[in-house]
């Protein structure tokens, strides 16, 4: 079994590999065509940084395993805490959980099913562009490259399904234990009050069973008492403040280590996803930029010396229309442009500077 699975990983690599070859030689072939090098890097640049994940995930794979493992034996302990903040917590966790599959699949299986039907408006009745060393206007080198390109497109949707779901959803499970010893840090000052155990009441089974994620109240939510993260902390004889607050730092020192595992593990991959993305929006904003010196290129045409004075009202036009630029907008809401792009950026961190102040005044209260 081991061999098949290795088998079938190494043929689906070789194909991703040899299709992304391909479009890399359109690159090349066409450099000096902003738009085909700006087309083929829209596909190169994300296939290019999901097959390096897929390679970073394989060789560290058993690591990951465990730090998936080492992660989640905390959380099947406490979704059977008689806590009913805990367990709404769980259970909102695991509805984003099967939401962001949801749509993260919904997304990429649009995707494939678009490309298939581009492929039918293409010269060549492939979705992608490529250079291929044989000739694939005659049948059957034409089904080959298409099969080709069909199945990398769908491995990347697959692998990206499958990786950054996994991803997201060790960040949500790792800060659930962090709301719940936030709670227990505060709860440390109540240590004369008993601690939640593991057993859970009927009314909570029946609440949680019967949980609607828009009908959630505020109070639900609350976590009431000191959470146990196993059954050795559940069952302590004589309580105090300096125990709950030593084992607070414990296992604030375990999810500690917890992200730096990550960090080894995926740091460098959201390095490249990062790099990917800006790189493409650089490529579009660039292309946008070129459309917006149309009307310097139209003045420095030489029409001085070429037209005469009844003809030169057609550069006046000319230069009238070229001063509306063209726009690419995103809905009705704004344009994409350089100048919306430094705004997001600028914008996107006053909004967390003023998010991180108000959740650190809401401590302070």
């Amino acid at each position: 079994m081991k061999i098949l699975n290795t088998t079938i990983r190494v043929v689906n690599w070789i194909i991703v590999i040899t299709t992304l070859a391909t479009i890399a030689a359109d690159v090349y072939v066409n450099i000096k065509d902003i738009e085909a090098v700006t087309n083929n890097m829209g596909y190169l640049f994300p296939m290019l940084g999901i097959l390096i994940k897929t390679f970073a995930v394989v060789k560290n794979q058993l690591s990951i395993r465990q730090l998936i493992e080492d992660i989640h034996i905390n959380i099947d302990r406490l979704r059977y805490s008689s806590d009913l903040g805990v367990l709404t917590k769980i259970r909102t966790t695991l509805f984003y959980q099967n939401f962001d599959y949801f749509a993260i699949a919904t997304i990429l299986s649009g995707t494939v099913i678009a490309l298939i039907a581009m492929s039918a408006e293409t010269e060549t009745k492939l979705a992608l562009r490529g250079i291929f060393p044989y000739n694939i206007t005659v049948s059957p080198t034409y089904e080959i490259a298409f099969f080709m390109q069909f199945w990398t497109v769908f491995m990347c949707c697959l692998w990206i399904l499958i990786l950054e779901s996994s991803i997201i959803e060790l960040i949500r499970w790792t800060n659930v234990q962090l709301v719940v010893l936030q709670a227990n840090f505060e709860h440390c000052q109540d240590w004369q009050m008993p601690r939640a155990s593991f057993n859970m009441s009927k009314k909570n089974y029946n609440t949680i069973r019967n949980y609607k994620y828009f009908k959630v109240s505020d109070e639900q939510t609350l976590i009431q008492s000191y959470i146990p993260f196993n059954d050795e902390e559940a069952n302590v004889q004589k309580d105090s403040f300096a125990l709950r607050f030593k084992t607070c730092l414990k296992h604030y020192r375990r999810i500690i280590d917890h992200v730096k595992k990550y960090n080894e593990f995926f740091s460098i991959l959201q390095f490249f996803s990062v790099f990917i993305t800006c790189s493409f929006v650089c490529f579009c904003l660039f292309q946008i930029v070129l459309a917006e010196m149309l009307h310097i290129s139209q003045y420095n045409c030489g029409w001085e010396s070429q037209l005469n004075r009844n003809d030169r009202h057609f550069v006046v036009n000319a230069l009238i229309q070229s001063k509306q630029p063209l726009q690419i907008t995103a809905g009705k809401f704004f344009v994409l442009s350089l100048e919306t792009y430094l705004k997001v950026i600028k914008n996107s961190y006053s909004y967390f500077a003023i998010l991180n102040t108000v959740h650190g005044n809401n401590d302070n209260e």
